[in-house]
């Protein structure tokens, strides 16, 4: 009797672990079509998602390509994070991101957002070339009755010209911070370790331009100066060198050869007669 009673709870135990397997499981669902782009330029085609179903999850469209009338190699990842309701006047809330997007095919191809008036998905064709795409489309949903609704309703449509403005979709982060060897980054980019560029180029309308004020403070070093000056005093020093520099070379080139004085005795002089002249100035 007790190793009936055992074994009665170990089947028990056993039909609540696979049943509560199976619904994690319909959760998640995926599906790959083949589709063919004829030549044509402005070229849509559509995934279609069942109606009327509460979407809270995130739905993930991959692109891949390889060679037919056009080298078609890479991928096109993008995910898309969205609450909706249902019907298209529920409530909608929906956010994307490219996770990778690897040429050539990332710059012939092009992912839309979610259509909630149609329920569809958009997969723009950005060049004209006739081209084979390989498209698989991943759910992974809170409410399991879309799941059980997208083996025959979820579809793509055949591709048709339409009028779009769709453009080259880049890799994007959405993240509000990114750490590169850290984990608690302070920055929209912050880096412990050493980073390498070919190239950095600064937009100063939105960079701190303080460091032109006067008032603004920082440490020169040279072999003949090492003091704490502000930048007005620093430009007026900087340029002071370069017309000490400008009118020896003068001396030398011109008036050394037509007179006996020595070049220190002629750079005086010369610099006396610019100032009084208005050239320059203390």
């Amino acid at each position: 009797m007790k190793n009936m009673s055992r074994n009665i709870a170990g089947i028990v135990v056993f039909v609540v672990l696979l049943w509560s397997k199976s619904t994690v499981a319909q959760h998640f669902y995926e599906k790959s079509f083949t589709i063919t782009f004829n030549t044509g330029a402005k070229m849509v085609s559509y995934i279609n998602i069942p109606t009327g179903n509460q979407v809270s999850g995130n739905i993930e469209i991959q692109l891949t390509g390889g060679y037919n009338n056009q080298l078609n190699r890479g991928v096109l990842t993008k995910r898309i994070d969205i609450v909706y309701a249902g019907t298209p006047t529920a409530y909608l809330n929906q956010s994307s991101e490219i996770v990778a997007a690897s040429e050539p095919l990332a710059a012939q191809w092009a992912i839309g957002d979610f259509d909630p008036v149609n329920s569809r998905i958009p997969i723009y064709h950005l060049v004209s070339t006739s081209n084979m795409l390989g498209v698989k489309v991943k759910f992974h949903v809170l409410h399991s009755a879309l799941i059980e609704s997208l083996p025959t309703g979820l579809t793509m449509t055949a591709p048709a010209v339409e009028d779009n403005t769709a453009a080259r979709s880049f890799r994007s982060f959405t993240e509000s911070r990114i750490g590169i060897g850290t984990s608690s980054p302070e920055y929209k980019l912050d880096i412990v370790g050493t980073a390498r560029a070919h190239e950095i180029r600064v937009n100063t309308q939105k960079t701190a331009d303080f460091v032109f004020d006067p008032s603004y403070r920082y440490w020169i070093r040279s072999k003949l100066l090492f003091k704490k000056i502000d930048t007005y005093q620093a430009f007026r020093v900087l340029n002071r060198w370069r017309e000490m520099v400008l009118m020896w070379v003068v001396c030398r080139l011109i008036y050394c050869k037509k007179s006996r004085n020595s070049p220190y005795i002629l750079f005086k002089q010369l610099n006396e007669l610019m100032h009084k002249k208005g050239v320059l100035k203390n």
